[in-house]
């Protein structure tokens, strides 16, 4: 179990120090090019390079390809493989959503419904146990059902997982969207 910590704190690093680095340049590039647009969140609405989400997607897949890459050519470890790669498929299908969002074909409806199908993988995959690990108490989603299948289980894989994924895709990609460095403490 301690490995699910150096994974952690590996991830962290991996995904945060590119897009510390990256960050500066690309709002600078952003900038020069005239990629910019207003600051919906500002009372002044200042003029803020766009697409900044980018440099998250591209160092948020760094640490999950390299940590899934360790895991399997270590050969230990493969449990951690399926949810790496279930969360990095999540997290891609959000960004694509982003990305056409910040172009302007979708309303904000269009959006929250594309992000609950984004949660497909993680419905169809299932790769963690059904259960909810809140700071004072822990929620089971399975327990004994009179029709054959757990209705509990339904609920938590298709209602709570995709709810939780749209909830914090939107208030990552809403943060990353003006290429705000706050995005990439996420």
């Amino acid at each position: 179990m301690y490995y699910y910590v150096l994974y952690a704190v590996l991830a962290f690093l991996l995904s945060f120090i590119p897009a510390y680095l990256v960050f500066p340049r690309f709002i600078r590039k952003m900038k020069e090019r005239k990629k910019t647009g207003p600051d919906v969140n500002k009372r002044n609405r200042p003029e803020v390079p766009e697409m900044g989400g980018i440099v998250c997607v591209f160092s948020f897949s760094l640490a999950m390809f390299v940590l899934a890459g360790l895991a399997s050519l270590l050969n230990v470890h493969e449990d951690i493989i399926l949810p790496l790669q279930a969360a990095m498929t999540v997290f891609v299908a959000a960004a694509i959503i982003g990305f056409v969002d910040d172009i302007g074909l979708l309303s904000r409806r269009q959006k929250a419904a594309l992000i609950i199908f984004a949660a497909a993988p993680m419905v169809f995959l299932r790769p963690a146990k059904p259960e909810l690990d809140l700071i004072l108490t822990q929620i089971g989603f399975s327990g004994y059902s009179p029709f054959g299948f757990d209705l509990l289980l339904v609920f938590f894989w298709l209602l709570v997982v995709p709810v939780g994924i749209m909830a914090s895709a939107n208030a990552f990609f809403n943060l990353g969207d003006k290429a705000s460095r706050r995005a990439a403490c996420m």
